[in-house]
Formats: C-alpha cells, sequence, structure tokens
C-alpha cells in the first residue's frame, strides 16, 4: 500500500495537501515523473471533495476522462472512491460526447471543446497554464517540479458549482 492511499484512507482532507507537498519537496525528477499521474489523481480526488454539486441526488458522480491525458489510468483508477455518499463511476469519453458526465477531464485547452463540455452545470478539468484562462473550471499546471491547481470561480458559479473557501486558499491561482 503506498503511502497517498494511507493518507487517502485516513485523511482524506489532507490528503490534497499531502498530495501538494509531496511535489514541492526536492525529490528527484524521475520519481515525480513516475508518481506524476498517481499524484494528479489524488489531487483531482481531493478537489471533488471540496465541490458541491447542489441539486444532484444521484448514488453516484460521473467522472468523463479524455484518453488522451497523461494520467488518464490512474483517474480512471478512482472508480468506487467515495465522495461524501456518492461512489465515483469513471468512464473514457469519446470526442465531444459529455452526455451524462457531472465532471470531465479534458487534453488540451480548446476553448470550444471547454464551452461544449461546460454544457449542463459540469466541473471540466483539465492541463495546462492556461485551461482556466479558456473558461475551464479546475485546471492542474505543472510549474518546475510542481503540479499545482489554478481555479475559475466566475466558471464555477455559471455552473452551479459551489467549491470550499478551503480549497480556494490552496490555489495556485484564482480567477474571478
Amino acid at each position: 500500500m503506498t503511502m497517498l492511499t494511507l493518507i487517502l484512507r485516513r485523511s482524506p482532507h489532507l490528503a490534497l495537501v499531502a498530495a501538494l507537498l509531496t511535489f514541492a519537496s526536492g525529490a528527484p525528477a524521475q520519481a515525480q515523473s513516475r508518481d506524476s499521474g498517481e499524484l494528479k489523481a489524488a489531487i483531482v480526488l481531493n478537489i471533488l471533495r471540496f465541490v458541491d454539486f447542489p441539486g444532484n441526488t444521484e448514488t453516484t458522480l460521473d467522472l468523463c476522462i479524455d484518453p488522451r491525458i497523461e494520467a488518464s489510468r490512474q483517474i480512471r483508477a478512482l472508480t468506487n472512491q467515495r465522495i461524501g455518499k456518492r461512489a465515483i463511476r469513471t468512464r473514457s469519453i469519446a470526442s465531444g460526447s459529455f452526455a451524462g458526465c457531472e465532471v470531465v477531464y479534458l487534453a488540451g485547452n480548446n476553448p470550444s471543446v471547454i464551452r461544449s463540455a461546460q454544457r449542463q452545470g459540469r466541473l471540466v478539468m483539465g492541463d495546462g497554464p492556461r485551461f482556466v484562462d479558456a473558461d475551464g473550471t479546475v485546471g492542474l499546471v505543472k510549474t518546475g517540479g510542481q503540479v499545482r491547481f489554478e481555479i475559475n470561480l466566475g466558471q464555477a458559479s455559471n455552473n452551479r458549482l459551489r467549491i470550499s473557501s478551503r480549497l480556494v486558499r490552496l490555489a495556485a491561482r484564482v480567477r474571478r
């Protein structure tokens, strides 16, 4: 069992901080590269724990993943993890097919694809420094040897998503 798994089980709210601190440490680049997907998955899981999807009474949270992203295998491994009373259900998405997705994790920051994914109040996540500027909700950004996240609060509000102020305080950048 990995250290990250132990943290997730014992203290899920601290796992996000632990994941961020792991990236901030002086670990060798090779180890960071190998663990990058696992740590991104932990960050995604913990971000979801701090987002409220109003009006949803489903027992599952549908997380749809673009298979082209680097960490798709690790993020798909979040299947059956719990967000409150809801279990995560993951699936790969075909180009432009977002039906049934509450959370979408995209590869790239194409504004038209992001806008299409935003419809119906979805949380749209992706990689890259300009992801939130292209109207994504949460972007994971690699800065040197660290992975941080940025939040677009305006887009979250447009989609009637509530993001905890505790998560907002941890963001590398917040777009309002």
